[in-house]
């Protein structure tokens, strides 16, 4: 939900709950006389929360964001927060420019805390106000990480987006709204090795990737 006063603040709290159960091999002790080890299925039952609260003030010419969150996703505890600022220096949606600093502070009983600076950027502007350009580009380890209040989660176990560009086209059809897009996005990646002894643990076995993804549409508004 999104809360607005009649000062144009706006709040956005969010929450996200995530129940699994998973089916797991378990180590049942040795069999009689010294025999192979024995082993049973059991099953493990985790539940993963993210919640916090997003905040936006419009004043002239910029906005301004702010962000609170917690999440404890893949048995990791994270506190994140969020300092953004859009610019529109015509006033309007014809060019604007603006960035993020996010931080990621990871709780981590009887081990060393990690903290993680993730920044972001964004530029837009418009050609005879025909077409409309984005260009968005985020940098940093993105382990658990909450984007746009929430909305979309990097929960994935093994797999971490270091760098990721978008860059999108929108072009006006109709006097209604219709419009057609097009976009791209490339993001340099890491699928990290979980071996089940933690003191084995760390990025020798980790393979680096890229991946781009080309996507298009037609929005037709009637």
């Amino acid at each position: 939900p999104q809360f607005t006063t009649r000062s144009g603040t706006l709040f956005a709290p969010m929450l996200h709950i995530i129940g699994t159960s998973s089916q797991v091999p378990f180590d049942s002790g040795t069999r009689f006389q010294g025999g192979p080890s024995q082993t049973t299925l059991g099953y493990v039952n985790q539940t993963d929360i993210v919640t916090g609260l997003g905040f936006s003030k419009g004043m002239r010419k910029v906005d301004l964001h702010l962000g609170a969150y917690y999440s404890n996703l893949n048995q990791e505890e994270q506190l994140q927060n969020r300092l953004g600022i859009h610019w529109f220096p015509l006033g309007n949606l014809n060019l604007y420019a603006g960035g993020y600093l996010n931080s990621q502070y990871e709780i981590s009983p009887g081990r060393e805390s990690v903290i993680r600076i993730i920044p972001e950027l964004m530029f837009g502007f418009t050609i005879a106000e025909k077409m409309w350009i984005d260009l968005h580009g985020t940098m940093g380890e993105m382990t658990n990480y909450l984007e746009n209040n929430g909305m979309i989660v990097y929960n994935s176990y093994s797999e971490v987006i270091e760098k990721k560009i978008k860059l999108s086209l929108s072009i006006p059809v109709t006097e209604g709204g219709s419009m057609f897009y097009l976009g791209g996005k490339w993001t340099s990646n890491r699928s990290d090795f979980h071996p089940s002894d933690p003191n084995m643990a760390g990025e020798a076995n980790s393979i680096h990737y890229n991946a781009i993804s080309i996507y298009g549409g037609l929005l037709w508004r009637f």
